[in-house]
């Protein structure tokens, strides 16, 4: 009903559906051998640069399937289980009862709206993105908050976590 309501979310999920078979067309077709070429052309070198740097790593996949499609899924299990589900459990924790798969839908919104060079780290984009379509399903603007605070409070929690196990880890001479 809401979904008909709101005619936008249908061209939220197209978009990200596109961006998910580009994304796959990367590992499929070799187009590292086109970075390659463009790289190798009468371009100004920071250009040649960009496109050895998208080169190298597409080359790494395709050499490597296992690796990539070791990345793929832990990719799509992080988005599923790491922030749609962080977001679930949140808007729980909050007295938030909408189905799971509106707030995935609204999880992958926000983390579009994360992304977005507007503010550091999506820093108030993000929150204002979770209160504003949380509100449109009849939750109050207080609940939405304290939902988008408790997600920005897992995010910052789990990247200290990630920093202080980064620096324990000794370096390594390449």
């Amino acid at each position: 009903e809401i979904y008909r309501a709101q005619p936008w979310w249908m061209a939220c999920m197209l978009v990200l559906t596109l961006a998910a078979l580009a994304s796959l067309i990367f590992l499929v077709l070799p187009v590292e051998k086109l970075f390659l070429r463009l790289s190798n052309m009468a371009l100004p070198l920071k250009w040649q640069q960009r496109f050895d740097n998208i080169a190298g790593p597409l080359h790494c996949w395709r050499s490597h399937p296992g690796v990539a499609l070791a990345t793929t899924a832990l990719a799509i299990l992080f988005q599923i289980f790491g922030f749609i589900f962080v977001v679930y459990f949140s808007a729980h924790a909050v007295d938030i009862q909408i189905p799971l798969t509106t707030i995935a839908l609204i999880a992958a919104i926000a983390a579009i709206a994360l992304a977005l060079p507007m503010s550091i780290n999506g820093i108030g984009v993000t929150e204002g993105t979770y209160v504003y379509l949380f509100t449109l399903y009849g939750v109050s603007a207080e609940k939405a908050l304290s939902l988008a605070l408790l997600c920005r409070l897992y995010m910052i929690l789990f990247a200290v976590l990630g920093g202080l196990v980064y620096l324990r880890k000794p370096l390594r001479a390449s």
